[in-house]
């Protein structure tokens, strides 16, 4: 019995058309900061989300209502908030997300500072800031802003992509405000819809290898079947 070629090339074609895609998906989990319920008031991120200490402080933590997407924005008034993000080596990757203020106490704040790194043990420390860190007006109170955007003051990142150099990178945004005398944050930042992709050139994931394989190994089946 011979098996008709149209259909499995069909099938192999459409797998190939597959596997970019799951390329290109975004590796953050919970890039909305969606997963938490903020409906009673703020509330600590979730996992994968760490949020760590600037200077032994940490006001980090998730809020519904002022958001760029959702119902939800993460708030950093002061310290990090970080993730750890599983990468190919050797993959690029494009990162991209929306920074916010909605006060006007941070529009005006000179300490107010907003960076994003990332971080792996043979990628060493990347700013996507290039040290020089993100500064209020814009963000105008009440508005965010995408990361990167040439017509915003985004553009100044040195760079939005990043060569992944182990199997796991981190991802980690910083913001400091100014601090009253019991060190409490007085202003905020807040970060929305973060997003990190593989570039569509980097080499196919493992998956996408086994999507690959499987079609061969069809259409290497409709030879055999025809001898």
């Amino acid at each position: 019995m011979r098996w008709p070629v149209g259909p499995l090339a069909v099938l192999f074609c459409a797998a190939i058309a597959i596997a970019p895609a799951a390329w290109a998906a975004n590796i953050v989990t919970d890039p909305g900061f969606e997963n938490e319920d903020a409906s009673a008031g703020s509330v600590p991120v979730s996992a994968p989300w760490i949020a760590g200490a600037a200077n032994s402080i940490v006001d980090v933590g998730v809020e519904e209502g002022f958001v760029n997407s959702g119902n939800n924005a993460a708030f950093i008034g002061y310290g990090t908030l970080s993730q750890v993000l599983t990468t190919v080596v050797g993959a690029t990757y494009t990162v991209s997300f929306f920074v916010g203020i909605n006060d006007a106490f941070t529009l005006t704040d000179p300490n107010a500072t907003f960076d994003a790194t990332v971080s792996g043990s043979a990628l060493g420390s990347v700013d996507l800031f290039g040290g020089v860190p993100l500064t209020p007006g814009p963000p105008n109170p009440g508005s965010f802003i995408q990361c990167p955007n040439p017509g915003s003051p985004c553009s100044a990142e040195t760079t939005d992509t990043f060569t992944a150099a182990d199997t796991t990178t981190t991802l980690t945004f910083t913001g400091l405000t100014s601090l009253d005398v019991n060190n409490n944050p007085l202003g905020v930042w807040y970060v929305d819809d973060v997003d990190v992709e593989a570039q569509a050139q980097a080499a196919p994931e493992p998956p996408g290898i086994a999507v690959l394989a499987l079609g061969l190994g069809l259409l290497t089946l409709i030879r055999a079947r025809r001898a």
